[in-house]
């Protein structure tokens, strides 16, 4: 017969990193691990995704750069926790923790071509389906700095905006915990050079 309505099943590309195990590339320059990870924020466990951007036409897969912001991740993400928490509470404005575990629900992670590292959120007080790839929800860098901002923002910085490294480096934006948390900006950028 014809196959009409029958779908065509997808091909991975698929590797195994060293340091990130099992990895597929779903489209260009977009890897994935076969299996999502999970973190604890606000004393919950939650399942997020986790994406690594490539060079286009990179074959290899996640690079040295992205296997340490990897490791750092997931140091951050237990050591850093209470200064994340506090972060997404100062600029949501939330008096306190009370209810954040079900409002404000992380749901991906994504690492840029030099390490920078963006954790995404739902905010499901906004009444909207999560998109990372728009103006849904927000976001919080945490790498090189944690730093708030919009989901699209981060998208744009991650997947290489111009503006990436002014952003970073600019006095305006040193963070808000700067006791509690490095600001890696400086040091951050020039290993990348």
């Amino acid at each position: 017969m014809f196959g009409f309505g029958k779908k065509k099943k997808e091909q991975f590309t698929t590797l195994t990193h060293p340091k990130l195990g099992e990895l597929k590339r779903v489209c260009g320059n977009i890897w994935h691990p076969l299996s999502n990870t999970t973190i604890v924020l606000w004393d919950r466990p939650y399942e997020i995704s986790v994406t690594f951007l490539v060079e286009d036409g990179d074959e290899q897969g996640p690079n040295e750069k992205h296997a340490k912001a990897w490791d750092s991740f997931n140091d951050i993400i237990v050591t850093r926790r209470h200064s994340i928490e506090k972060t997404i509470l100062k600029y949501m404005e939330c008096a306190d923790g009370e209810g954040a575990g079900d409002r404000f629900i992380p749901r991906d992670v994504e690492f840029s071509r030099k390490g920078e590292c963006g954790l995404y959120f739902e905010d499901t007080e906004e009444g909207v389906d999560y998109d990372s790839d728009t103006n849904t929800g927000f976001a919080v860098f945490l790498i090189p700095k944690l730093l708030f901002t919009y989901s699209e923002f981060c998208t744009d910085c991650l997947w290489g905006s111009e503006d990436t490294e002014r952003y970073f480096l600019s006095p305006d934006f040193r963070g808000d915990y700067a006791d509690e948390y490095e600001d890696i900006s400086e040091k951050f950028y020039r290993e990348q050079e």
